[in-house]
This record gives C-alpha cells, structure tokens and sequence, in this order.
C-alpha cells in the first residue's frame, strides 16, 4: 500500500490501524504520533502532511523529509522514502506479540 502526501486520509487510516491497541495513537488534520507503552518497549514515531519524520527506537533515532509512504500488508512495518532517503519503521516484536 504506496501512497503520496496528498492521500492523507488514507495514511491516516492506515496509521491508526497499524499501531491500534499497541500504545496512545493520535492524528490530526496534519500529524499522527505512536508512543508504545512503557512497560513493553520504549518507541514512538510521528509523521506529518508535510513529510516530516522523527523516529525513536532502541538504540537509534531520526529526523528527515519524506514524500511517499508504504505499509507492510501485515501492518507490522512502514517504510518512508524522500530525495536520497529511505527509512522503515518496524514495531518491535514485544509489541506484536500483544496484538493475539
């Protein structure tokens, strides 16, 4: 499922689906943030309308731009892509295993 900036709606959607139930999700007209809960892993990512990105994982974080979107069919990933850039975020699999 690729999709462009201006399908926002879409990427909403799919946002929230692809991290419900794993920690607070919230969106609005122009962001959408994940923060895990803290007894499992420590996570979070945010992405914008305008295609900013701030990721947080164990041991790693990052900033950049981006202007397409691609998540997994399983919702376990996405994966952004910008001018020399590429970025996948993958949810830790201590919290995938919470989704059973």
């Amino acid at each position: 499922m690729h999709y462009e900036l201006s399908d926002w709606e879409e990427i909403c959607r799919f946002f929230k689906r692809m991290f419900h139930s794993l920690g607070d999700v919230s969106a609005s007209a122009s962001s959408l943030s994940f923060t895990s809960l803290d007894h499992l892993v420590t996570t979070s990512v945010s992405i914008t309308s305008d295609g900013d990105l701030i990721a947080t994982m164990p041991l790693h974080g990052v900033e950049s731009k981006f202007d397409r979107i691609f998540f997994s069919p399983t919702l376990d990933f996405f994966e952004v892509n910008g001018p020399n850039f590429q970025y996948k975020y993958k949810i830790p699999s201590e919290l995938l295993n919470s989704r059973n």
